[in-house]
């Protein structure tokens, strides 16, 4: 009997061992599955924030390219404010004629106002 108690006490002292090295595998297991889930919520975060920068970028774009496209009629519209067919139409529509010849005053002295 005293072979079997030893037996036994050996035995116990295994499964015990075997129980732990069972647990810490278990431990090991739980943390790395833990870790992946992190790693991919962490990516999904990091995905959803670069797509959505990306979408911020091309809304921006699209501004500046209509904003490029109003200056650009802009332009247009003050080369054509200034040219001289828009200015002789203007010109004519205040009501002003055309000077055909121009007749200048001497002064002696050239003071401009005497008293």
């Amino acid at each position: 009997m005293h072979t079997y108690v030893r037996n036994n006490r050996a035995s116990s002292a295994r499964s015990k061992a075997s129980a732990l090295e069972i647990f810490d595998v278990r431990l090991v297991n739980l943390l790395l599955l833990f870790a992946i889930l992190v790693s991919l919520v962490s990516y999904l975060a990091l995905n959803n924030g670069v797509s959505t920068k990306g979408f911020q970028i091309r809304s921006l774009e699209r501004k500046i390219s209509d904003l490029e496209d109003d200056r650009q009629k802009l332009d247009l519209a003050a080369v054509e404010g200034q040219s001289m067919g828009t200015i002789d139409g203007r010109i004519q529509s205040l009501g002003f004629v055309p000077v055909s010849k121009l007749d200048f005053v001497n002064t002696p002295g050239g003071a401009v106002a005497i008293r």
